[in-house]
């Protein structure tokens, strides 16, 4: 009420001004050097809201890409999926001639939220355009396809994401990015694991460890959680359970890693040598955890781990 009374008092230019100093603010507050946390976008959430939708309606390119990366990412790990879609959406149509950089990791944060959603008609249609962005003006490229191998995985099409991150591998270790390559050896590693070659899967995945960047946890815990589940699949419970201790701290940094460790949670409670009445009663939840979840936030499982959920639904009924 006092805003609205505020806005009512305030003279046109007045308020013109305001909301772009608003907007100029709160932009500079997500311009930090260190990597943001959610923790601290969350209580001004509707102010960068406010801020970005400022920049959109008057144009302002570098000002909605700006504040748009840091909030896409927000999105994503939150799981504010189909809201942070419509608003990126918003965003890329405002910002189609501005700088090749901004707009290629823009992109890349929008692509994410598509293939979180599974709107897969979406995340090509943006992995494409980062694709040849990147191409276009040599940025980036192993990051535009590590998401795209990753669109792949998710639907289940791995003959194309085999060949997508072999790609990206080739043109990390050439632009010596480490992460990158991390990041690839690791979704290689999952790629394996879906096809049942535990050994390649492992091998990849350990890789993938000693170069992901472990100032980003949500990889780390696609790591562990993917070793568990190799673990799992060779009957190793006690290696599956250190895995997933070693996951377990970094599953609050993205809701699709929450998704996944409780889906093999609920593998290694059902499949202990005594399943007892309360391993029973810890898968039943944790599968509980992985179905309220997915309604929240609409995010699906991908195919890998929507077979393993259905198979450990079956178990624990």
């Amino acid at each position: 009420m006092i805003r609205e009374f505020a806005q009512e008092q305030m003279a046109p230019a007045e308020l013109a001004l305001a909301e772009e100093r608003h907007a100029r603010y709160f932009a500079a507050r997500l311009n930090a050097p260190a990597p943001l946390e959610a923790s601290f976008i969350e209580p001004d959430h509707a102010n960068f809201l406010a801020a970005l939708e400022w920049a959109c309606r008057q144009g302002d390119a570098a000002l909605a890409l700006t504040l748009g990366r840091p909030l896409a990412d927000f999105w994503e790990t939150r799981g504010y999926l189909l809201e942070g879609l419509e608003r990126a959406r918003a965003v890329l149509r405002v910002s189609e001639n501005a700088e090749p950089g901004l707009r290629l990791s823009f992109l890349n944060g929008a692509c994410h939220l598509a293939w979180n959603r599974h709107d897969f008609a979406a995340a090509l249609e943006f992995s494409d355009q980062s694709i040849a962005l990147a191409k276009a003006h040599r940025l980036g490229l192993a990051w535009a396809l590590n998401t795209r191998g990753r669109i792949f995985i998710e639907q289940g099409d791995y003959a194309r994401a085999e060949q997508t991150l072999r790609e990206c591998l080739q043109i990390a270790k050439k632009t010596h990015d480490e992460h990158a390559l991390g990041l690839a050896l690791t979704q290689l590693g999952e790629l394996a694991l879906a096809l049942g070659k535990l050994d390649e899967a492992q091998k990849r995945s350990e890789q993938g460890l000693e170069h992901l960047d472990k100032r980003v946890p949500r990889f780390l815990a696609l790591a562990h959680t993917n070793l568990a589940e190799i673990a799992l699949l060779r009957g190793d419970g006690a290696t599956a359970q250190a895995h997933l201790q070693l996951a377990l701290p970094h599953i609050h940094s993205h809701v699709r890693r929450a998704l996944c460790f409780f889906t093999t949670l609920a593998g290694w409670c059902a499949t202990r040598e005594r399943v007892l009445l309360e391993d029973a009663r810890c898968a039943a939840v944790s599968l509980g955890v992985v179905a309220g979840l997915t309604k929240r936030t609409g995010a699906p499982l991908s195919a890998l781990y929507r077979t393993l959920q259905e198979k450990r639904r079956e178990s624990v009924q």
